[in-house]
């Protein structure tokens, strides 16, 4: 992986994904529930320009707080940043509480544009209630 002075952990700005790196990470990401998770919130945020936690609310996971901790890892990759936005859920799971909404970052604008095709099987966002 390409290492840039004062990228990463320091504050710098992440160096890009080359399409080898980015395929590696979905291949990876693919093989568990957190994995297809991950996959499907930057999935929405490339084809909506943005991600809050009401688009897959209604999906049925193993633990509620998984959505959270997948946006919280993929800001850490560099790959996710919160625009200050604060939206009201209007999921029955979220109460009525406001979450912030993401945006892919250059960095994870670049891994979306190398999106693998969704698999045979895998849901929709019509069919886990997301639009």
């Amino acid at each position: 992986m390409h290492h840039e002075p004062g990228a990463g952990s320091r504050g710098g700005p992440l160096p890009p994904l080359t399409l080898e790196e980015a395929q590696a990470l979905f291949g990876h990401w693919k093989r568990d529930e957190y994995g297809w998770l991950r996959t499907t919130i930057v999935r929405l945020a490339y084809r909506h320009d943005e991600f809050h936690a009401d688009y897959i609310a209604a999906q049925e996971l193993t633990e509620r707080n998984m959505i959270g901790a997948v946006v919280n890892g993929l800001c850490r990759m560099g790959f996710l940043t919160s625009t200050g936005e604060h939206r009201k859920g209007r999921s029955a799971a979220s109460h009525g509480r406001r979450s912030y909404v993401y945006r892919l970052t250059e960095r994870g604008m670049a891994l979306a544009c190398h999106l693998p095709p969704a698999e045979p099987g895998e849901p929709s966002e019509e069919q886990i209630g997301l639009f």
